[in-house]
């Protein structure tokens, strides 16, 4: 009965999945030494056949008479791990003039808080006008909270009840350079809600959409969050909450099936500090095992030699 069913389990693998033969196949080009990079990656959150994936690739950049060592695998594998990842760079650079972002996600991923993050960074160390604008009206704290960070920062921060208060603001505040919008948290599964949502951010102006989601979230839940916000345009992807958890293979994983531009990546609650323009190393070095105090550290000697 067990010979059976294993039987019908490989079929069935085979029926569904026909890519899994192939990866097979190009995996012996890889050195056995690379089988424990298998059970890091795997130990890391991604998921069995995308490890699998990532050392194939691997294996396709290793060359005959290249160095089978750790060291040159760790190479191979860094590599295929950061080309798979797609990057939009920060919201505004020397050419933007101006922008309006629209940030979205679930509830309890510090949307909010990242948008104070950005609002700061661009307001005291890039030196452009910036403004803000909640269509969070469900929680007051959340306001309050948004208030708070604009008085300190020192921008405008207006609360709009309706999309067309909304469309009003951006147009009164036409003149800063960038526009940021915060939007209550909904839940991929909240079916009304993400309508009410989709209604809100379908205003007759040109937005930048950034979904916000957890690094903590597994990743068969964060690619049903992106599924859940289909119906929305998203333009970019932000991870935050990278300091709860060592495990970043759910973060990778959808990166790489979605296909979608990280943006930033949130390492902390400190303002504006703990926020980095995310790059394709720097998640190869996360879901490899580098220390996150490490990877932003470095992060911020490149933006102090810029």
């Amino acid at each position: 009965l067990a010979q059976e069913v294993r039987g019908l389990r490989d079929l069935i693998e085979t029926t569904m999945q026909p890519r899994r033969a192939p990866r097979r196949v190009s995996l012996k080009r890889l050195p056995p030494a690379a089988t424990h990079f298998y059970h890091d990656l795997v130990r890391a959150g991604l998921e069995g056949g995308t490890a699998e994936e990532v050392l194939a690739e691997a294996a396709s950049m290793l060359q005959v008479g290249d160095d089978e060592s750790d060291v040159a695998l760790r190479r191979a594998v860094h590599r295929a791990l950061a080309r798979s990842i797609k990057v939009s760079g920060p919201l505004l650079s020397g050419n933007d003039q101006k922008k309006t972002v629209i940030v979205v996600g679930p509830t309890g991923v510090g949307k909010t808080t990242t948008i104070a993050k950005l609002a700061a960074h661009y307001t005291l160390k890039e030196q452009r006008s910036v403004s803000l604008i909640t269509l969070d009206t469900y929680r007051v704290a959340a306001v309050e909270q948004l208030r708070m960070y604009a008085k300190v920062i020192g921008v405008t921060m207006d609360v709009a009840l309706t999309k067309r208060e909304a469309l009003d603001f951006i147009r009164r505040r036409s003149k800063s350079e960038l526009i940021l919008i915060d939007t209550a948290g909904r839940s991929p599964m909240d079916e009304a809600g993400l309508r009410d949502l989709r209604d809100l951010v379908s205003l007759d102006h040109p937005l930048e959409t950034h979904l916000v989601l957890s690094a903590t979230t597994r990743e068969s839940d964060l690619v049903g969050g992106v599924k859940g916000y289909a119906g929305i345009p998203i333009n970019r992807l932000l991870f935050t909450k990278l300091d709860e958890t060592r495990g970043y293979g759910g973060l990778f994983g959808l990166l790489r099936t979605s296909g979608l531009p990280l943006s930033y990546l949130s390492t902390g609650q400190n303002v504006p500090e703990d926020l980095e323009v995310a790059g394709g190393e720097r998640v190869a070095d996360l879901v490899l095992g580098s220390p996150l105090k490490h990877v932003r550290r470095e992060t911020e000697g490149v933006k102090r030699e810029a």
